[in-house]
């Protein structure tokens, strides 16, 4: 069995999230525009210092597969989300994201968190297929509009921690 394991992200972590968050596949899956290396060093100086937020990089023998991040950990109600769930393509399908969610959760109620919640895209069936096997339900269902005029249909999911 392969060793996954999270690590809190590190500032050399801008080019594997570069390269990430520019793959077609998942551009494409997370309705997400290119990005620059220069937005990925601003942002992980933004959340190292940013108390609201954690980000981990998933490692499977110790090589950066995905990338979890969680925000809203200073909410009055103490409800963080989990603003990012992305694993590279041939990574997918395998039962880790489900292992990292489980994780994610323990490190949350070990935290004193009630719940944990997450939006996700009402097309992304695989993510959704994910979130239900790591305990999630929906809880509601929004339609948000994009920049370009177009409308985006999304769940929000909850699980009780």
């Amino acid at each position: 069995m392969t060793s996954i394991r999270l690590r809190s992200i590190h500032p050399h972590d801008d080019v594997f999230l570069h390269t990430l968050m520019n793959h077609p596949e998942i551009m494409a899956r997370l309705h997400q525009p290119p990005t620059s290396l220069a937005d990925w060093e601003e942002a992980i100086q933004l959340w190292r210092s940013d108390p609201d937020e954690k980000g981990f990089i998933v490692l499977c023998d110790e090589q950066p597969i995905g990338w979890f991040a969680i925000n809203s950990l200073l909410s009055p109600e103490r409800l963080p989300y989990i603003k990012m769930a992305v694993l590279l393509p041939e990574y997918q399908n395998q039962g880790i994201g489900r292992r990292v969610l489980v994780r994610l959760c323990e490190i949350l109620h070990a935290e004193g968190y009630p719940a944990v919640r997450l939006y996700t895209d009402q097309d992304n069936l695989m993510a959704q297929r994910c979130y239900r096997q790591s305990g999630f339900r929906i809880i509601n269902a929004m339609e948000e509009p994009w920049p370009d005029g177009s409308t985006l249909l999304r769940y929000e999911m909850a699980k009780e921690l």
